[in-house]
C-alpha cells in the first residue's frame, strides 16, 4: 500500500508512466512526418540501444546470446538502410528502366478483348 512504501516510489512510477506516454506521442507524430522505411529502421535500433543503456545506467553486462541477437538486428537494419539509400540515389535513367513500359488504362477506358488476355 502507499502508506507502507511511502509516496516517493509511487510518484516515480507515475513520472515514468507520464514520460512513456509523452515519448510514445512524440514517436507517433514523428512517424507521421517521416518515410515509413526510416521510421521502421529507427524503431529497430531500440533493441541494440537498450544494451547500451543497460551497461551505462545499471552497470549490468548483457549475455553473449543477447549481444549476438542485437548484432543481427543491427546488421539487418543496416542492410535495409543501405538498399533504400542506394536505390534512392540511383540515376534517373536506371529507375526509368524499372518502370513498366505501358501505363495502365484510365478508369474510363475499357480494355479490348486481346488486352484482357
Amino acid at each position: 500500500s502507499i502508506e507502507e512504501a511511502g509516496f516517493r516510489p509511487w510518484a516515480g512510477l507515475l513520472a515514468i508512466g507520464l514520460a512513456a506516454t509523452l515519448a510514445q506521442s512524440f514517436w507517433n507524430m514523428g512517424c507521421q512526418r517521416e518515410r515509413p522505411q526510416v521510421a521502421a529502421i529507427t524503431r529497430q535500433l531500440d533493441v541494440p540501444l537498450s544494451f547500451v543503456w543497460q551497461v551505462a545506467l545499471f552497470r549490468e553486462s548483457p549475455m553473449m546470446a543477447s549481444l549476438f541477437g542485437a548484432g543481427m538486428v543491427l546488421m539487418s537494419t543496416s542492410t535495409v538502410l543501405g538498399q533504400k539509400f542506394f536505390s534512392a540515389t540511383s540515376k534517373p535513367d536506371q529507375r526509368a528502366r524499372e518502370l513498366p513500359s505501358k501505363a495502365p488504362p484510365a478508369e474510363d477506358e475499357e480494355l479490348s478483348e486481346q488486352e484482357k488476355v
